[in-house]
């Protein structure tokens, strides 16, 4: 049966190895809540002289018991001249203006140049270094990062003042080059009259029937040629939009994405620490929404405070003639009728009035600075004023421990606010975070319930669900890991659907709805990666016949280091409530230097591919399909995929490799070997894909072995890989 592939989408993140974390655990307690808070008076200046009797903390509006509080002040952290016995020493908990001394104080710098014009820059370099030749201090380790075409460390953690200069000096000419185009641009109010009058003449875009088009026409003819100027303008300004929104969302989603990666890296490293977030400001959409929040629960979750520095500076308001300037909401009326504004191309004015306010590329900046304790400098050139006050804030602030008294994971977040028992002042810190175990902050409250429950035994697991992992070589530390999972289409209850087509009759699909989450663990059990969303299946009436008498695949590939791993895997049919859970462990090896292959893997189909490179399971421009439960009937092809790696190769730069398949069935003493042949020729040094089929004929049912054999002639060496598989 052919297999319908779906891509799971999954947040790669780059961690930064600093400190091993404790092991997660859906249950038990002993969870401890650290917050760092910053307070200032009516001038916004830090006060310094609070005593823990001075704070009070409410988690979801509980008061909660602080069990410890320590003051970081400038004026007394270690500095590099002091001896150790000139170190204070530590009060007992609670103790009045504990003073914490010897920690590192952590500070990345991360210079979003993906939302940044090039000419803005220069800003950026003359703010963050002056920062960095005036107010790095001797107990300081700042790492810079930067997100351009791609997101990459300049450098690494360090306190070398020319090591930092160097690198915040560099410059991205594929920097954001459209930095003023969120807003969009705007009609005239005359324009926007005109298009009210039209009514409905913009449907045949996008929306409305076949009639109200011809209606559209008949008013655009009676309002001249003026108005069908404007209904042409109208047509590009949407068509701007959706462009818009795709560029926005694909730049928010890499900020988001390097702002987690930094607050997992830096995680378990105790204390407050500092992001400076340099962007010119990134626009989160309704479908981000939840983008956003995981990503500030990670932030909070690691203690993280971001600062967002505004990098286009200071910005003129547009001048106007008009009596009462115009803008996004001026055209929209209450009118009703022919007068409605109808949607064009999927998106009317009403859609845009309901996006004005969070379509400014400001307000998730603003936002996420906000919410992990942090604040956003924006609308002025001289940035690093904006510097120094974050700078007051990273050497002046107190840490509140306390144990919440809720003790249970229950995946829910929870609110956390701090009060300070001083007339006038003003108190920053995170607003709360995710009550689930280091590593899950990702996964949503529903998701996390579903894991616990799985767990659990709380729900019967009525979804058969199968796993495969094979693994790749890569020519870094970490290697590749394949998970395929499989489920059977008769495990997912379909129901069928009349999905509207403009213009047209209704086509009826078969849609099924199911919610896959995944985790990888370490051989120490961290959660290193997660991974699954919730999918939509919309097939076909023919699609559906072929697929309802086979199985629904689901093929992802992820980057870890070398060592044990274990796959956990929990799928719900959200039609029925009914769920799969399937664990799988796996060694994965490291780099070899001699001649390997990698696992073999098994499919039943294949589908082309434009990517003829290192695209995993592609060759010769098609891509196998795999499965996870690898059984067969007579009759059936059985596709086979692995890679050679380190094979040699002769003066003319071709390989000489002789490759063996050979099938043995279980409990028997006789073998079927398929015949030899030669590879001589190859694009690369390494790796070499191997990818062939074999017609299953004849052979009695049971459980085989698949051996492939490479014999490199030119070194005299051979290497050998071996997989299993099932005919029924």
């Amino acid at each position: 049966m052919r297999k319908w592939p779906f891509l799971l989408a999954f947040l790669g993140t780059s961690l930064i190895a600093l400190r091993p974390q404790e092991p997660p655990s859906f249950k038990g307690g002993g969870m401890t809540v650290l917050v760092d808070v910053v307070v200032t008076d009516k001038n916004n200046r830090i006060i310094h002289d609070l005593k823990p009797e001075d704070f009070a903390i409410y988690e979801d509006d509980v008061p909660q018991k602080i069990e410890n509080f320590q003051v970081f002040q400038p004026e007394l952290r270690l500095t590099a001249d002091k001896k150790p016995e000139d170190r204070p020493q530590a009060p007992s908990p609670l103790a009045s203006n504990q003073i914490q001394v010897a920690k590192p104080n952590l500070i990345i710098i991360l210079l979003d140049y993906a939302t940044t014009d090039f000419e803005n820059q220069k800003l950026v370099e003359e703010a963050s270094t002056k920062y960095v030749r005036e107010n790095l201090k001797p107990n300081d380790l700042v790492a810079v990062f930067t997100l351009g075409a791609s997101f990459r460390f300049l450098a690494d953690f360090t306190n070398d003042r020319d090591t930092l200069l160097e690198a915040l000096i560099l410059r991205d000419v594929g920097g954001r080059s459209m930095g003023q185009n969120g807003a969009g641009p705007s009609l005239s109010s005359t324009q926007q009259e005109a298009l009210a009058d039209a009514g409905t003449a913009s449907a045949s875009g996008g929306g409305g029937s076949p009639e109200a088009a011809r209606a559209a026409g008949q008013a655009a003819q009676s309002q001249g040629s003026q108005t069908a100027q404007i209904m042409s303008a109208e047509r590009i300004q949407n068509a701007f939009y959706r462009m818009g929104s795709y560029l926005a969302e694909r730049e928010a989603r890499s900020v988001l994405r390097a702002i987690a990666a930094i607050a997992r890296g830096v995680e378990n490293v105790e204390g407050r620490k500092t992001l400076i977030l340099f962007s010119q400001g990134f626009v989160v959409g309704g479908r981000m929404e939840r983008d956003l929040e995981k990503t500030v629960a990670i932030a909070n979750r690691a203690n993280l405070a971001i600062y967002g520095i505004d990098s286009q500076g200071l910005m003129p308001r547009p001048t106007s003639t008009e009596l009462v300037p115009s803008g996004e909401l001026s055209s929209i009326s209450a009118a009703t009728g022919a007068r409605r504004k109808y949607a064009t191309g999927g998106e009317s004015l009403f859609d845009r009035a309901r996006q004005v306010g969070s379509d400014l590329r400001d307000t998730a900046l603003r936002y996420v600075s906000g919410a992990t304790g942090g604040f956003a400098i924006r609308n002025t050139n001289d940035l690093h004023i904006g510097m120094k006050r974050i700078d007051e804030d990273i050497r002046s602030y107190y840490l509140l421990t306390y144990l919440p008294a809720n003790q249970n994971f229950d995946g829910k977040y929870r609110t956390i606010r701090v009060e300070v028992k001083r007339e006038g002042a003003t108190v920053r810190s995170r607003n709360g975070y995710q009550a689930v175990p280091p590593g899950l902050e990702a996964v949503s409250t529903e998701q996390f319930q579903m894991l616990r429950a799985a767990e659990d035994g709380q729900l019967p697991r009525e979804v058969p669900t199968f796993m495969r992992l094979d693994t790749f070589q890569a020519d870094k530390p970490e290697q590749r890991l394949l998970v395929t999972l499989e489920i059977p289409t008769s495990a997912i209850q379909f129901k069928v659907e009349a999905e509207a087509n403009p213009g047209q009759a209704p086509t009826n699909k078969h849609v099924g709805r199911i919610d896959l989450i995944g985790l990888i663990r370490d051989g120490a059990g961290h959660v290193i990666e997660r991974f699954g969303s919730p999918v939509n299946l919309h097939l076909l009436p023919a699609e559906f016949d072929v697929l309802s008498k086979g199985s629904i695949s689901f093929s992802n590939r992820f980057e870890v280091l070398p060592g044990p791993h274990t796959v956990e895997v929990v799928v719900k049919d959200l039609e029925t409530g009914k769920i799969g859970l399937v664990e799988n462990s796996i060694q994965v090896p490291g780099r070899s230097t001699q001649l390997a292959l990698s696992s073999v893997v098994l499919g039943k189909d294949v589908e082309k591919s434009a990517n003829t490179g290192s695209e995993l399971l592609t060759s010769g421009g098609t891509r196998v399909l795999p499965v996870a439960r690898r059984v067969f009937t007579n009759g059936d092809k059985l596709v086979f995929f692995f890679d050679v790696y380190n094979f040699q190769i002769s003066s003319s730069k071709n390989p000489k490799l002789a490759v063996k398949i050979a099938l043995q069935r279980y409990g028997a003493s006789d073998r079927m070997t398929l015949p030899e042949y030669v590879i001589s020729q190859a694009s690369s040094p390494g790796p070499l894909s191997v990818a062939r089929y074999v017609e299953l004929k004849g052979l009695p049912a049971g459980k085989y072995l698949l051996t492939a054999n490479v014999a490199d002639r030119l070194a005299g060496k051979s290497a050998e890989s071996r997989t299993s598989f099932t005919i029924e």
